[in-house]
Order: structure tokens, then sequence, then C-alpha cells
């Protein structure tokens, strides 16, 4: 069973490109499958909900 995984409000987010994610990103099985923009909702149904809203997410 797949579980999909919302990182809800980071208090920052590093994506390499132009594309907004300031309300975290949803992850499906291991993958990013949407970055969610400041004020949006995913648009995937979400089973667990994890509050970024005190961490940093970044990739060197």
């Amino acid at each position: 069973m797949s579980n999909t995984l919302w990182i809800k409000n980071p208090l920052s987010i590093f994506t390499a490109n132009q594309q907004d994610a300031s309300n975290g990103i949803v992850i499906k099985d291991g993958i990013i499958i949407e970055l969610v923009a400041k004020n949006k909702q995913p648009k995937h149904a979400i089973d667990t909900i994890f509050d970024a809203s005190h961490r940093l997410f970044y990739r060197d």
C-alpha cells in the first residue's frame, strides 16, 4: 500500500529552479510528485501531513 505524504509549510525549501514550493512538497512511494505553492493546497489526495513549519529543506 502506498502512502502519500505532504511535507507542509517549511520555513524554507530549495528547489534549484524557479518553481514555488513555499507550502511544501508531496511525496508518494519515495518520489516527489508535487510542489505546493504558497497559499495553495495539494492536488493529490494526502494520507499523512508532516508539519515542517520549524524545518528547512535543501539538497546539496
